[in-house]
């Protein structure tokens, strides 16, 4: 919603984000595996958690920063009329559980135990 109001193209789930000439190739994850997009600069980006690790900061890059003022925007300043905005209610927020069943296939010899594996994901339609 935020890069339409902007009127900028907008790209989700980057895992991995260059700079090439006047715009950007992202790297983003899709139903079938990674996928590359290139998009002119100025665009909106939403990266994954493994997009890369947070760079350390310098203490002399630090001190600038802090010297540099900081801008704030309302609305009005984007051109938004706020009473247009939807106002959204956190109904629940929980951490999804990740269960995994595990079973262990045993063989007198790996020949027999790769027949047991094989039947069993026959059997569970894996393959």
């Amino acid at each position: 919603m935020l890069a339409e109001r902007l009127g900028l193209p907008a790209i989700s789930l980057v895992c991995e984000l260059k700079a090439e000439g006047g715009g950007a190739v992202a790297k983003r994850l899709s139903p079938g595996g990674l996928e590359a997009v290139r998009v002119p600069l100025q665009a909106l980006f939403t990266v994954t958690g493994g997009a890369g690790e947070p760079r350390g900061i310098s203490l002399t890059d630090l001190r600038e920063a802090m010297k540099k003022p900081v801008e704030l925007w309302r609305a009005k300043d984007l051109g938004v009329e706020a009473s247009s905005l939807r106002r959204r209610k956190k109904v629940e927020l929980k951490p999804v559980e990740f269960r995994r069943r595990g079973e262990v296939i045993e063989g007198k010899t790996p020949e027999e135990a790769g027949e047991k594996l094989a039947s069993k994901l026959l059997e569970e339609g894996i393959v």
